[in-house]
């Protein structure tokens, strides 16, 4: 997980931790320890992260996945 990214992205968006606490149902200290690395992310809670901070696909494999996670980006016109 890249952590520098997610509080980026967090912050870029003006949420606070408290608010993706609450969005996850988690105490503050517990997001906060999430946030750093110290604890996993279940699929759900990033799940919902991402669509409140309106992330596009690339920045939620940069932010949860190291940009490890293979998929193809669309080539549609």
């Amino acid at each position: 997980m890249n952590c520098l990214e997610l509080k980026g992205a967090r912050a870029r968006k003006g949420v606070s931790k408290k608010e993706i606490a609450a969005l996850i149902g988690k105490t503050p200290t517990s997001y906060y320890q999430k946030e750093h690395g110290k604890i996993p992310f279940f699929p759900a809670e990033m799940l919902a992260i991402a669509v409140r901070l309106e992330l596009d696909a690339d920045q939620f494999n940069c932010i949860f996945f190291d940009g490890k996670l293979p998929f193809r980006k669309s080539t549609a016109s």
